[in-house]
């Protein structure tokens, strides 16, 4: 899917959001402007707007619908053409009717509510807090191995009473062009087995895991952090930075990378993503609390001015988003990227040692802003704003 042309989206969005409130579920782009990069001024943008309304109350909203649609054609010249329907309905049929198995294959979610409404039923909850964990360890091209590695690091998590860990970015198959020689030598068989077994992990002992695993969907290889939930659910986020190797490997990511996770609002995001506040201005908007970066980066000879330059750039980002960042990279010959946790200034809460292997555990219990912080939001809002 083309990028401006998402940007622009978000925009509709936030009329959906304005014209719906609680009752928008989801929406989904599917069609021509959901398979390919390229947009055309003149293509039909189609739209599926779920909700929680029946249908008489869908028709209640036509107008206004309507009026918010035209004014998306006068403001950008958007050809968008929307349908509306009850969310459980389409849930009931989405695998049955061909027109709505379709969408539910190709279509791409640019929002969903449970991601949207946490916040804002606890934004103002003082008390809130969520018990965080990174892993940085060792990643070899022996998928069992490295599997092996993650189920020990979980159980540590769990003596612990971790609500969420974090593995580093292809920690569970290795990295291509690494430590195996393509994409193509993953043994997808193994890798959904073995998540299979951590999904089981997530909930037998109540915790959250992010994995960095290569997966494979619809005939698309993708650098991929997978979010297994105490519900046995699994949630993807794509990495769509690509050049060089990763771009002979990999397919580009479309999803937003959004999840809840104990009522906190998490942005996840990939390796050479951080190196563009773009990326994480997404997350800003959707006023994510917690933004969390897997890194693969490492050099073969000590590379001290390199790890600086990276931790210079989360630094930056927790600090311009106003917002907790977490990472976790792989222990190497010569680590180029931290495992940290950084506040919302960009102040170290703690940070691994490089080149150990160890476990980060913080507890973060402090969401509200203080006065510096809601200077800064109240700046960026502007500026976002134009």
């Amino acid at each position: 899917m083309n990028n401006t042309l998402r940007e622009d989206l978000y925009e509709y969005i936030d009329k959906l959001k304005a014209i719906y409130g609680e009752y928008l579920a989801q929406v989904i782009v599917y069609g021509a402007c959901a398979k390919s990069s390229f947009y055309d001024k003149d293509t039909d943008i189609e739209i599926l707007i779920l909700v929680e309304l029946d249908d008489n109350e869908i028709k209640e909203y036509q107008n206004v619908l309507t009026e918010a649609t035209y004014e998306m054609f006068l403001d950008k010249s958007l050809y968008i053409t929307p349908i509306v329907i009850n969310v459980n309905y389409f849930m009931e049929w989405k695998d049955s009717h061909k027109f709505y198995r379709k969408i539910n294959q190709e279509g791409i979610k640019l929002y969903e509510q449970d991601t949207i409404a946490i916040h804002k039923t606890l934004v103002d909850d003082s008390n809130r807090e969520i018990k965080v964990a990174a892993y940085q360890c060792k990643v070899t091209d022996d998928i069992k191995e490295n599997f092996e590695t993650i189920c020990k690091a979980v159980e540590h998590a769990k003596e612990e009473q971790v609500d969420l860990i974090v593995f580093p970015e292809c920690s569970l198959t290795g990295y291509p062009s690494i430590n195996i020689e393509t994409s193509e030598d993953v043994d997808f068989e193994t890798v959904e087995f073995c998540l299979n077994k951590l999904e089981k992990m997530a909930q037998q002992y109540n915790i959250y895991i992010i994995v960095g695993t290569v997966t494979k969907h619809r005939e698309r290889i993708y650098n991929s952090a997978v979010l297994l939930t105490t519900d046995r659910k699994r949630y993807y986020y794509n990495k769509r930075c690509l050049w060089g190797k990763d771009k002979e490997n990999f397919s580009i990511g479309e999803e937003a990378g959004i999840f809840a996770v104990n009522g906190i609002k998490i942005g996840v995001r990939i390796g050479c993503e951080v190196h563009f506040p773009e990326y994480f201005r997404e997350l800003y908007r959707e006023k994510t609390e917690l933004n969390i970066t897997l890194f693969y980066d490492q050099s073969d000879i000590d590379n001290k001015e390199e790890y600086n330059k990276t931790m210079s750039y989360m630094v930056t980002r927790a600090a311009e988003n106003i917002c907790y960042t977490l990472t976790s990279n792989i222990l190497g010959p010569s680590q180029c990227a931290p495992t940290v946790l950084l506040d919302k200034s960009g102040n170290k809460l703690v940070e691994l040692d490089r080149h150990s292997e160890g476990l980060l555990i913080y507890n973060i219990d402090n969401f509200q802003r203080n006065y510096e912080e809601e200077w800064r939001n109240s700046i960026a809002d502007r500026i976002n704003k134009g």
